[in-house]
């Protein structure tokens, strides 16, 4: 599937589906380690490299064409205010070019994407610990032009975009530590108005957006490092409510997909220390859930993304991993999962995003257009 596609449908509230695509992985990794590109070669099995010399000190990852030449682009959070948040445009040879995209120094801890502004390009948000969250409005060329969300100070590790009041276009939602996660809604014109989500004070890491109950549009789960996870259902118009959803462990990261094929998205939490054993929380249709371990790794995981890494058309699970080598958990179809090592890499991963395969050794170079398709796309001439 199409990442443009799948943030178009985060955004509107479309069916996301598995793709028979495999892609490719980018993690962010902290530390003085460097950010990893992992090549897909088509059956779930990856060959990593640096994704450029920058080095390190990364907390998030995303991957869209912000330039519009149909070739996946990545952006990285910096987590330190010695680092610059960075934009890696993807050139002709398939390489990244990375540079500053927010001249402004924070400790940047999550980001994402979506076309806040309705121009049919993807801008991105940031979400900063201490100071303002930031918002990057894209020219259409991949130069972006950066300013405060809100006059909002709280300590935000997470923030997810999505259409939660289905009007004017993609909202924002922000995961907070120490005050009530927040939502921004948007006028239209990537402006905001912000409000509590609830009346809780959390120590949310993450969040992530889908229609968990079938009704009223987008909701929300909340992966917590103290009290487990929260899930907030929709009343349409971006008014929540929330209720505790138990889980054995730690959550630090979250995402949601149809791991099943019954019932609707299903929840996987990526938990950390000191109970670091990664679980899933199937849907029983009506947002109520019962929750397992995806395996028995015990890996203290920062991270996870949910999408089709072996081509089978179902959804498998990728873990960034803080203490070990990543992880990827293919998925037989029912939610039983498979894992293994992504690559011997034993790095500080904080973050894991999916993007287009290169597909070096199938031929696209050598001029065989055959295997074009909308999730494969063909470099600009």
């Amino acid at each position: 599937m199409s990442m443009r596609y799948i943030v178009l449908a985060l955004c509107i509230g479309w069916p996301i589906t598995a793709s028979a695509q495999p892609v490719d992985l980018i993690f962010a990794n902290s530390v003085a380690e460097k950010d990893r590109y992992c090549l897909n070669d088509r059956t779930g099995l990856f060959t990593c490299s640096d994704l450029s010399s920058d080095t390190g000190y990364s907390s998030d990852v995303a991957a869209g064409d912000f330039d519009g030449d149909d070739r996946q682009d990545v952006v990285v959070a910096k987590n330190r205010v010695s680092g610059e948040n960075q934009v890696c445009l993807t050139d002709d040879t398939w390489s990244f070019v990375c540079a500053s995209v927010d001249l402004m120094k924070y400790v940047t801890t999550g980001v994402d994407l979506g076309d806040l502004d309705g121009d049919d390009d993807l801008d991105i948000v940031f979400a900063n610990k201490y100071l303002e969250n930031r918002v990057c409005m894209n020219d259409g060329t991949g130069t972006f032009s950066c300013g405060n969300v809100s006059t909002d100070t709280s300590t935000t590790y997470g923030v997810a975009v999505g259409d939660v009041d289905g009007a004017n276009g993609p909202d924002l939602v922000f995961a907070n530590s120490g005050q009530p996660n927040r939502v921004c809604l948007n006028d239209g014109s990537g402006f905001f108005s912000c409000g509590d989500v609830s009346a809780d004070v959390r120590d949310s890491y993450s969040v992530a957006i889908g229609d968990l109950d079938g009704v009223h549009g987008l909701d929300l789960v909340f992966a917590d490092k103290s009290a487990g996870a929260m899930t907030c259902l929709n009343n349409g118009t971006g008014s929540f409510a929330c209720s505790y959803l138990s889980t054995y462990c730690t959550p630090l990261g979250v995402d949601l997909a149809d791991l099943d094929g019954a019932n609707g998205l299903d929840i996987v939490f990526a938990n950390g220390g000191p109970c670091d054993t990664n679980e899933v929380c199937f849907n029983n249709g009506s947002a109520s859930f019962a929750c397992s371990f995806v395996s028995a790794d015990n890996n203290s995981s920062n991270d996870v993304a949910l999408t089709d890494i072996d081509g089978d058309g179902d959804f498998d699970a990728l873990f960034a991993n803080a203490k070990s080598p990543n992880r990827s958990c293919l998925n037989d179809g029912t939610g039983s999962f498979t894992c293994s090592n992504i690559s011997a890499d034993a790095y500080r991963s904080t973050g894991v995003a999916t993007i287009f395969p290169r597909n070096f050794s199938d031929g696209f170079e050598s001029g065989d257009t055959s295997a074009w398709s909308d999730t494969v796309p063909k470099p600009a001439s």
